[in-house]
């Protein structure tokens, strides 16, 4: 059974490889960011729930603040940090395509 960390980790890996479009956990590959990345999703968390709390704030305003504030910029940044990621991915499968060709041409 997992514990609740590794199923949140667990789930930020898979956000990470949905986002950058990789098969594997390449995208992000220091366990600092994972860090980073959880940290802005506890503080975003946490200005939710304020707003939440707040006499004049409201639900709606709260899912809107970890909306805008927590999800959307963490996936920019987890897109862009995947670039290289991505980039190494798609040269590698075009070099093994191209490799496969000239197997069959000299055959």
């Amino acid at each position: 059974m997992q514990t609740i960390p590794q199923v949140f980790l667990n789930f930020l890996r898979g956000l990470c490889c949905t986002l950058t479009n990789l098969p594997s956990y390449d995208a992000i590959r220091t366990p600092t960011i994972y860090l980073v990345a959880i940290a802005w999703i506890y503080v975003t968390l946490m200005m939710a729930l304020a707003e939440a709390m707040n006499p004049q704030g409201t639900v709606l305003g709260a899912i809107f603040t970890f909306l805008l504030y927590g999800l959307f910029p963490l996936a920019i940044v987890l897109y862009l940090l995947g670039t290289p990621a991505r980039r190494a991915a798609r040269k590698k499968a075009e070099q093994a395509e191209w490799s496969t060709a000239q197997a069959k041409d000299e055959n």
